[in-house]
């Protein structure tokens, strides 16, 4: 499995701890992103990328996820500090470079792999609920180049542009078949509107003719009763 495959699995749960996932068991919880980190860092190697950036993208990872699941179960009252993935790789003491100046290094790596993943580490941060002011920083330096990306989308060979142009033509497409629908709904509700008319003034119709009628036969009976009337005097 390549590094690219790898990194969309850890993607995915990244995404699923944002949208408040549940985490039946936090050490197994933990083993699964510790497997997917030491194949990312293995699937690296394997491909020839330098072993010390291989390194410090690993811990970038780390840090993104810790704070993703450690503000997740927040809420359940749980804690991620026994699980936490630093401190599982490199300890509680381990001399590592600061996250910001990491992350910085990978984003200027010659190594455009490198590069492009520590990209999309940086896009993570950006919805993440915990933020440093170098971190801040590092996000308003190189937003342009995550946007241009389209970290979003999970297919690297997905060109941003060509992306957001089919995405336009859908919603074109979409537009122009919810005009005819439009018609057909404006037509059958003015077709529906002249039925009821229509049966209004035929229901309409037997009021008049009882009305015509009635008049006809109290004139009738005005007419006789006078007639009686004056024969009677």
């Amino acid at each position: 499995m390549s590094s690219a495959d790898i990194f969309k699995k850890i993607l995915s749960i990244d995404t699923l701890l944002s949208f408040d996932g549940v985490i039946p068991s936090l050490s197994e919880f933990q083993l699964k992103l510790v497997t997917l980190i030491e194949q990312f860092g293995h699937a690296l190697q394997s491909e020839g990328h330098n072993e010390t950036e291989v390194d410090r993208l690993c811990h970038q990872i780390c840090h993104s996820l810790d704070k993703r699941a450690g503000s997740a179960i927040k809420e359940n009252g749980l804690s991620w500090e026994g699980y936490s993935l630093v401190h599982y790789f490199y300890g509680y003491i381990a001399p590592v470079p600061s996250e910001s100046e990491s992350l910085e290094a990978l984003l200027n790596s010659d190594d455009a792999t490198v590069s492009q993943f520590a990209l999309k580490i940086l896009a993570l941060s950006q919805s993440l609920p915990i933020h440093d002011e170098k971190s801040l920083q590092l996000l308003a330096r190189y937003s342009h180049r995550s946007l241009r990306q389209n970290i979003i989308a999970t297919d690297d060979d997905i060109d941003p542009e060509e992306w957001l142009g089919s995405a336009l033509k859908r919603e074109e497409t979409i537009e122009a078949e919810q005009v005819p629908e439009a018609n057909i709904v404006s037509e059958a509700n003015i077709a529906l509107e002249a039925n009821i008319v229509s049966e209004q003034r035929r229901s309409s119709r037997p009021f008049y003719l009882q009305l015509i009628t009635l008049t006809l036969l109290l004139s009738t009976l005005w007419f006789w009763c006078s007639r009686y009337l004056g024969d009677l005097s």
